[in-house]
């Protein structure tokens, strides 16, 4: 089975990709972050003389799809931001689940997000905006919704 699990940066998704293998069983499941997938620094697009790593011109998506092509575990899952952008990577998806957050809920868990170094303010806005306009999907009828205050029942979703 390979899932895919997308949400806007800080929604919890690699969080809920390792309870989700866990349930799944560690053993047999491999997960793959769309972050270890980003092209080279020289082929990145800018935003204001900042990499825009948020942005489908900056994801190797063809090198994503050949390793989960190549992997030899029953389980297989693929988080990121923008994991349903890219069509050929959508339909090998089984389940596609998608993890939403309030924009506030976004704001203040970003704000705090050290890992990349500080962020201007309109920095942390451009990846809202890229997430809506590139990561969003416009329709929700194939994808099992995780808002932000939901229980996290794996059962439902495999049942």
């Amino acid at each position: 089975m390979i899932i895919g699990i997308g949400g806007m940066s800080r929604a919890g998704k690699t969080t809920f990709s390792k309870r989700l293998a866990q349930y799944l069983g560690s053993e047999n499941t491999i997960i793959f972050h769309q972050d270890d997938y980003v092209k080279p620094e020289d082929e990145v697009p800018y935003i204001n003389e900042r990499l825009d790593w948020d942005h489908p011109e900056a994801m190797d998506y063809e090198g994503l799809i050949q390793a989960i092509k190549n992997a030899d575990s029953g389980n297989v899952i693929v988080e990121g931001i923008l994991v349903f952008f890219n069509s050929e990577l959508r339909n090998m998806f089984d389940k596609k689940i998608l993890m939403e957050v309030e924009k506030s809920t976004f704001l203040a868990r970003k704000r705090v997000d050290k890992r990349w170094g500080p962020e201007p303010e309109w920095f942390i806005e451009h990846i809202w905006q890229s997430y809506q306009q590139f990561g969003k999907p416009e329709d929700f009828k194939d994808y099992i919704l995780i808002k932000e205050n939901d229980e996290l029942d794996l059962k439902p979703i495999f049942n």
